[in-house]
């Protein structure tokens, strides 16, 4: 049964129903023809084989290890359908798969369309600003050269400015900045959108780290550029922001590899135990997983599986909310940022829980 824990997701999708099914009825008789639905459901990823059980369900031990060996050993050897009409729905491709893709197909397209329209527009706009610039007569040009350079002088200065006084609210804390780690080690559990989803809270999380005048120390741990998650993320060239000052720092070892786990404290919003204060010696990490709420405890199971503490932020006792307390990762570092720069956890929470989360009756309150 080693094998199947090694399965993977293209094996799976280049396996044909048929296939599958008859091979379940030689090797358990009790397996029933409606057993094929869960097998298709295989392959659009929605249950794994572990989740895979006959119907009526097998005798013996022996007789359910074998049948799902016989399943594991058709998906090794067996080859992909290939995606005609004739296969849809009954090979390797169903309708709503084949509708799915071509939906897809269509999104990029039209992406890259918008992108190319973009750059065309910003093109355009550039050469009639320097054909007026040009029909100018040598004086207005020279002003407007001149505008340009103070406007480049008051921007650096102000830049300098920012930089000494973050470098001063720095000093004045006098202990290290905020230990904060984003664990994306989750695996084959987010749809493409939801990957893209926190793809773009990583970038807002870099944005405002950057900007702030006491920032986090801020890591991601678990980078896979291998995986679809991993994919989404470069999309935003990760590697580049550590480059930047107090940008954060990318790893691609897992969590515990990182950091030792008697250092942390995982958030989550299914813990039992209830944090108002940050300690400035602990590392708190956000699990970077969009799920829209289906993965309940998936945080919690994470951390105990790391042998780390869990603890949850007190959202409900700060707002009275209309729907979950569960935030974006954008949201929880932005709590823990002011928190470290010596905010409440009650005025943090309310200044960053977003109002379409909040009791309409609370708020006219």
């Amino acid at each position: 049964m080693g094998f199947l824990a090694q399965l993977s997701v293209p094996q799976l999708l280049t396996t044909s129903i048929p296939e599958l099914h008859q091979a379940a009825q030689f090797k358990c008789n009790r397996w029933e023809p409606g057993s094929a639905f869960l097998l298709r459901r295989i392959q659009d990823r929605r249950v794994t084989f572990q989740n895979v059980r006959p119907r009526g369900g097998c005798s013996s031990d022996g007789e359910e290890d074998g049948l799902l060996e016989a399943v594991a050993g058709l998906i090794e050897s067996s080859e992909p359908l290939p995606n005609t009409p004739e296969n849809i729905g009954v090979g390797a491709m169903s309708k709503r798969q084949a509708k799915r893709i071509a939906r897809q197909e269509r999104y990029l397209k039209q992406l890259q369309d918008k992108r190319k329209a973009a750059k065309a527009r910003k093109r355009a706009e550039a050469e009639a600003e320097q054909w007026r610039f040009e029909s100018l007569d040598p004086v207005a040009q020279a002003e407007i050269l001149g505008c340009r350079q103070l406007a480049k002088e008051a921007s650096f200065r102000a830049r300098e400015s920012f930089r000494s006084q973050r470098e001063l609210r720095i000093a004045d804390r006098g202990a290290p900045l905020q230990r904060v780690a984003i664990d994306i080690g989750y695996r084959g559990i987010m749809t493409k959108r939801e990957e893209r989803s926190l793809a773009s809270q990583l970038a807002y999380c870099q944005a405002e780290n950057k900007r702030s005048l006491l920032p986090l120390d801020l890591v991601i741990v678990g980078l896979d550029t291998s995986s679809s998650e991993g994919s989404a993320l470069m999309k935003w060239n990760p590697e580049n922001w550590s480059r930047e000052p107090y940008g954060i720092k990318v790893y691609y070892e897992s969590l515990d590899a990182c950091i030792p786990p008697h250092d942390c404290v995982y958030l989550s919003a299914d813990s039992a135990n209830e944090i108002e204060t940050l300690d400035s010696d602990k590392v708190y990490v956000v699990g970077a997983i969009v799920d829209r709420n289906r993965c309940v405890d998936a945080s919690r199971l994470r951390a105990e599986s790391l042998g780390i503490t869990t603890a949850r932020l007190p959202i409900q006792k700060f707002c009275d909310l209309d729907s979950s307390s569960v935030l974006a990762v954008n949201h929880i570092v932005s709590i823990l940022m002011r928190v470290a720069q010596g905010s409440d956890m009650g005025t943090a929470i309310r200044d960053v829980v977003p109002p379409r989360k909040v009791s309409k009756d609370s708020t006219s309150d």
